[in-house]
């Protein structure tokens, strides 16, 4: 498998695979076949993390509820693997966020997106890593997911 940055796919609309420089194009496709194996969402990882930033978070924790006037749409654009650095051997999860809040009538009161990957502070594991227990990719995701959250809710005070 090459070394380069690598996105799993693309959520929302038809799903795609992009590879980057001299990646084995066949990566992509692995890694969403792996993660539908292993039942790694993730959609739902990300949806998980934000809702748990949102109570955690004093400006919004008394104004979360199941059911309300205005929601948030998450979109993925894109998550898999990134190369830690030129001369690192190691990888880390890639995670793409927007995130749209919609009041009661449709209009979206705020958008951001955001995304993590080589430059965020997650450890680094190698590659097959990854593969070889489904607990590494599944708490790379929610952390990376964890990390989008609260630079988005950090963004959304600005």
């Amino acid at each position: 498998m090459g070394r380069a940055q690598l996105w799993g796919g693309v959520l929302g609309g038809a799903v795609g695979a992009i590879a980057g420089q001299a990646a084995n194009k066949d990566v992509p496709d692995q890694i969403k076949l792996y993660l539908a194996q292993q039942n790694i969402d993730p959609g739902q990882i990300v949806r998980t993390e934000f809702q748990k930033g949102l109570r955690a978070d004093p400006r919004f924790a008394n104004r979360v509820a199941d059911v309300g006037s205005a929601h948030f749409e998450l979109n993925v654009f894109a998550y898999g693997l990134t190369e830690s650095g030129p001369f690192s051997s190691g990888y880390k999860p890639l995670l793409s966020v927007q995130a749209t809040l919609i009041d009661a009538s449709g209009k979206t009161v705020w958008q951001d997106k955001n995304w993590v990957g080589a430059h965020s502070d997650i450890a680094e594991v190698p590659f097959d890593q990854y593969f070889a227990d489904p607990a590494t990719f599944r708490s790379a995701l929610t952390i990376a997911a964890d990390e989008v959250t609260r630079s988005l809710l950090k963004d959304m005070g600005n």
